[in-house]
């Protein structure tokens, strides 16, 4: 579920809500899994990571990346 969080949050940019959603899980259950995947990059790469410094987006950003069906 972890790496599912990450890939939505860094590689295709959803916000916490639309992750939340989509998954059927709460937002503060999100912002763990980013937070625990953003803590064992660090660890593993260095502090250097430049998408790691991202702001979270809390008002959304209108776009519905959710799936039908």
């Amino acid at each position: 579920m972890r790496q599912r969080v990450a890939f939505l949050r860094w590689n295709e940019q959803w916000t916490t809500r639309e992750i939340a959603d989509w998954l059927g899980v709460a937002p503060g259950t999100v912002r763990g899994y980013i937070k625990v995947a953003r803590d064992q990059l660090v660890e593993q790469i260095g502090a250097d990571v430049p998408f790691l410094d991202d702001q979270e987006d809390s008002a959304g950003s209108g776009n519905d990346h959710r799936k039908e069906g």
